[in-house]
């Protein structure tokens, strides 16, 4: 698939690179059912993910999906997603040495709407990234609730420990 922008002299550039989709890397998982589980009025199957070892990837998205672990919950009636949460399970370098992904947390939840189906309720992302030798540290937390996006923090320079980055 392409992707195609205006560049500011009026050229199109074209993207070759394909958008990462989980799709490409499901087999890169060991899942594992757990008990059913009802989530907001919805009968779920709870599936755990965890990455198997030594995973090849084709970008710096995949290279950190393939270490990756959580939980999905599942409809039962239609298989749409209800719920998931996740976290990385080890720090990943994205460009060699320079820099390194430490942390991804995430979480999404669904909720019921007027029409019977199921759409996003909330969707929280954070993630910690360092690029040495600086130790600088970039921390985003970003939540999505009500269709509005809210920013919660954005730290840039050394990490000092604070209730906000604690879960």
């Amino acid at each position: 698939m392409e992707d195609a922008h205006r560049l500011s002299n009026g050229k199109l550039e074209v993207s070759k690179e394909e958008p990462f989709s989980i799709l490409q890397v499901m087999d890169h998982f060991t899942c594992v059912r757990a008990a059913d589980e009802v989530v907001n009025s919805t009968l779920c199957y709870k599936i755990k993910f965890s990455p198997k070892d030594r995973q090849k990837y084709r970008t710096r998205e995949e290279k950190v999906a393939n270490q990756l672990e959580g939980v999905l919950w599942i409809s039962q009636a239609d298989y749409s997603l209800v719920k998931n949460t996740g976290r990385l399970t080890r720090s990943v370098d994205v460009a060699w040495f320079f820099a390194s992904v430490e942390e991804v947390e995430f979480s999404f939840e669904s909720q019921v709407l007027p029409n019977g189906e199921l759409g996003p309720k909330t969707i929280e992302y954070r993630f910690l990234a360092e690029i040495p030798p600086f130790l600088t540290f970039h921390e985003r937390h970003t939540r999505f609730s009500n269709y509005k996006s809210t920013t919660d923090s954005v730290t840039c320079g050394p990490l000092t420990p604070s209730s906000d980055h604690a879960k």
